[in-house]
């Protein structure tokens, strides 16, 4: 089997090297990757041959690439400022470089870093949703054992993949779009027409083409191959598009990375179409089937993977792509005017959840231990928790909730 790679980026060699060594630490990394440094000359190089690429296929579009640094990468690292590194007379941008790398090179998950801040918790829930990397994180996260495997513990914010699961079904996802170029996005994720007029008009602008003839294609008719060369949501360059029209799969690559970003990232976070487990368990109590006394058993329902202590009679609204998204998620509205979902309720005692779910640390904890905070997403469930970094309920470590900073904290007094 291929050794998998992770190419980390930066203009500053001795830092490359830092967050080399840090990675290498975590067993869920030593264990799986190869490492590569790229030094500034390396990534000069690079970035030279996608913007040449870029070229090359707006005059011939059948041409095909090879030898890339970032071919090779199974897991991308950018970091954002690349000022120091000048190639053809150009500063590069990590956010810039990620969508070139996406469009003109095979490379798997893409991660930008600082472009939001080194060491940050975003109380919008929503800064980096349209930018162009699979993931945004701070450098000082880069080595959070969180974000590299289950389970969690400290600060680890619950939009994060587990990245070696992200980066495999990525290239799973690319192989499913690649069959489906033509079919309608919302139909291919399941989405009914009651989804969609309970949908956002922001939320859903951002699938839907606009092919600038005047005419406007509705939800449920935007096909992959559309989403990519007309919507907003896919970020496409217009001469960029043009060029890439007849070129299905560098389409697959990016309407698998760009629409499943939409998902986690502007319709799960709102959680009013599909919900995930937590939030679910925390406005349903009664389908937590645990020990409602132990937030051990509440934290259960936060696994990404196995048995989430969540009553069987949801099943059947359970998001029907699962590779699709980090976490198990549900259709909200089909559990709303489920009857049996009505006659648990019935049954149920009315008493609340005893805990909240925080957004920053992936777990329950006590209302005294946190802070509520209103996040940005265009929907009713927009009050939202995080962790209280004045309580004892964690340590000073490197990655504990007390080391964050807040972005957006007037939030925490909405």
């Amino acid at each position: 089997m291929p050794i998998e790679k992770i190419v980390i980026c930066d203009d500053e060699l001795k830092r490359t090297e830092r967050w080399a060594n840090r990675l290498g630490a975590l067993e869920a990394v030593a264990s799986r990757y190869e490492i590569v440094i790229a030094t500034p000359d390396d990534i000069g190089k690079a970035y030279k041959e996608l913007e040449e690429r870029r070229e090359a296929l707006r005059s011939d579009p059948k041409i095909q690439f090879e030898g890339n640094l970032f071919d090779s990468a199974n897991i991308l690292v950018l970091d954002q400022d690349l000022l120091h590194l000048e190639s053809e007379g150009k500063y590069a941008v990590g956010n810039e470089l990620a969508y070139l790398a996406r469009v003109f090179s095979g490379a798997g998950f893409i991660t930008v870093l600082n472009e939001f801040g080194i060491r940050n918790f975003d109380l919008s829930l929503v800064e980096d949703a349209m930018a162009r990397a699979d993931i945004n994180v701070g450098s000082d996260h880069l080595d959070n054992p969180g974000l590299w495997t289950e389970p969690f513990e400290g600060f680890r914010p619950w939009h994060w993949p587990v990245i070696p699961k992200a980066a495999s079904t990525f290239q799973q996802r690319v192989k499913e779009v690649q069959e489906a170029l033509d079919e309608p996005v919302f139909g291919f994720f399941g989405f009914e027409e009651r989804e969609l007029r309970q949908m956002s008009r922001s939320v859903l602008g951002v699938v839907m083409a606009d092919k600038g003839d005047g005419t406007h294609s509705s939800g449920l008719e935007t096909t992959f191959k559309d989403f990519v060369l007309y919507s907003h949501g896919a970020g496409m360059n217009s001469r960029d598009a043009k060029a890439i029209e007849t070129r299905p799969d560098i389409i697959a690559r990016v309407a698998a990375a760009r629409s499943a970003k939409w998902l986690e990232r502007q319709v799960v976070v709102s959680q009013d179409v599909l919900v995930d487990a937590p939030h679910l368990v925390s406005r349903m109590p009664f389908l937590m089937t645990g020990d409602h006394s132990k937030i051990s058993d509440w934290n259960r329902t936060t696994a990404f993977e196995g048995e989430l202590l969540i009553d069987g009679s949801i099943e059947k609204y359970r998001f029907e792509r699962p590779d699709w998204l980090y976490r198990p998620a549900f259709w909200w509205n089909r559990i709303e005017d489920s009857e049996e979902i009505q006659a648990l309720m019935e049954k149920w005692d009315g008493m609340p959840c005893p805990f909240v779910f925080r957004e920053d640390t992936s777990s329950f904890g006590t209302e005294e231990n946190s802070l509520e905070f209103v996040a940005e997403v265009p929907s009713v469930f927009d009050r939202r928790y995080v962790s209280n970094p004045d309580t004892d309920e964690f340590g000073d470590d490197n990655h504990s909730p007390k080391k964050v900073t807040h972005t957006d904290s007037h939030r925490l007094a909405m």
